[in-house]
């Protein structure tokens, strides 16, 4: 079953999107992680917040504890956040 993860990061939303782009440069090589459908980031008020679609929990879990991908965030200084998870409903993607 597809879920969604949410990650919240608080701080100064400048600072975090710096990480964030520096993270993704670091994994860009590599390509999408198995099993993600959908990635989409945004700054906040408060941060910054990563939703990622996965096609389902082990698809994420297994992702998230990739070494390149931790040791990606940690040499871009962005801390990693447990996501909170939930059932995706439907996903519908239109293109403009």
């Amino acid at each position: 079953m597809a879920i969604v993860a949410i990650q919240r990061y608080v701080g100064d939303p400048a600072e975090l999107r710096e990480q964030y782009l520096r993270s993704n440069a670091i994994l860009r090589g590599r390509g999408p992680a198995d099993g993600v459908l959908a990635h989409l980031s945004f700054e906040t008020e408060t941060g910054l917040c990563v939703v990622n679609v996965w096609r389902s929990v082990a698809d994420q879990q297994r992702a998230a504890e990739q070494a390149d991908f931790r040791a990606a965030l940690q040499e871009a200084g962005m801390p990693y956040v447990e996501p909170v998870i939930h059932q995706l409903l439907r996903l519908s993607l239109h293109a403009t």
